[in-house]
């Protein structure tokens, strides 16, 4: 393919700055439900889960698509495994009960750290067949945590429950055993979800994308999708600390 001259996709800044605005709502409510004794059931419900979850998958995808833009992922990666680190940190010591030691961030970094080393290699497959293939994997294996693969009520495949037992099992996504990350984004299934990212990154690079998607149509938001690292960092524990503060002066 002839490589044009890259322009920022605006669009994808606008959906992250919608995303990180929805993580900060969740986490609000979700505090408010889990540490604090609100009766919100609904915060558990699968709608709930649901609207979580593709927030969730779109933020990776399109840092698949980023990464397969970006100059240096490697660098990017080590500085997003920091970042998780020191969240891990931060839970561990202050909110023992939601440790996050296998979070959204611990992910990212990684599969960015991963493709910063191996991209050359993966970007060989053929585009749109590879986008293609690893999402329809993504989707076969999204509920492997729960004990099968394929698609649920149609065509499930059980898995052995040995494959639940290690912590590396945990690692790779197949959840179980003792552990536990309050924050949990494992390897299965979404590195897919972000490797099929990065495929149509190879597009974007290209400038074969519809040109509304380079429009910022939205400034304010463009710009909090811009700066998401440093809200997801410092969300939680401002709210957390705002939610405390309003409990002990409402006694």
């Amino acid at each position: 393919m002839e490589i044009k001259e890259y322009k920022r996709v605006n669009m994808m800044d606008t959906l992250r700055g919608i995303i990180i605005i929805g993580v900060v709502i969740y986490h609000t409510l979700f505090d408010l439900y889990d540490l604090f004794g609100f009766d919100l059931p609904w915060m558990e419900s699968s709608p709930v889960n649901f609207i979580r979850d593709f927030g969730a998958g779109v933020l990776i995808f399109i840092s698949g698509v980023s990464s397969h833009l970006s100059r240096n992922n490697i660098k990017r990666g080590i500085k997003t495994l920091i970042c998780a680190m020191i969240l891990s940190l931060v839970t561990y010591f202050f909110v023992p009960e939601n440790f996050i030691f296998i979070g959204i961030l611990h992910f990212l970094g990684f599969m960015m750290l991963m493709y910063g080393i191996f991209g050359k290699y993966i970007n060989k497959l053929s585009s749109l067949g590879s986008a293609i293939i690893f999402f329809v994997i993504f989707l076969l294996v999204f509920r492997v945590e729960e004990g099968y693969i394929g698609i649920s009520n149609v065509l499930e495949i059980s898995l052995p429950d040995s494959f639940y037992d290690s912590t590396f099992d945990y690692l790779l996504g197949f959840g179980g055993g003792h552990y536990f990350s309050a924050d949990y984004f494992p390897l299965i299934p979404w590195m897919f979800l972000f490797l099929s990212g990065t495929f149509v990154g190879n597009y974007v690079k290209c400038g074969k994308i519809p040109a509304f998607l380079y429009k910022d149509i939205c400034r304010p938001i463009t710009y909090i999708g811009r700066h998401t690292l440093i809200i997801y960092l410092v969300h939680q524990p401002l709210v957390y600390g705002t939610l405390l503060l309003v409990s002990h002066i409402m006694r």
